[in-house]
């Protein structure tokens, strides 16, 4: 056992929106609650074959950028409930 989190569960990126934490993980965004673990979990959908690469915010707007198997980059605003 390596003490690294398996594939699945490593944190890609994160971002602060308001008062929240977000955390890209695999193919969720994921918001951080007051004690550091998951408090809600949000499942990426409409992104096609494209690879979940990096989060960020501008004021309350949240972007995903994903890459292609080309390398190619795209950005998605996300609309989290």
């Amino acid at each position: 056992m390596s003490g690294l989190p398996d594939e699945e569960t490593r944190v890609e990126d994160v971002t602060a929106c308001g008062d929240d934490l977000l955390a890209l993980v695999g193919d969720s965004i994921v918001i951080v609650g007051p004690t550091g673990r998951a408090e809600r979990t949000y499942k990426l959908h409409g992104i096609g074959s494209t690879a979940p690469m990096g989060l960020t915010t501008i004021g309350s707007n949240v972007y995903l950028l994903t890459l292609t198997a080309e390398g190619k980059g795209f950005i998605y605003q996300v609309n989290l409930p």
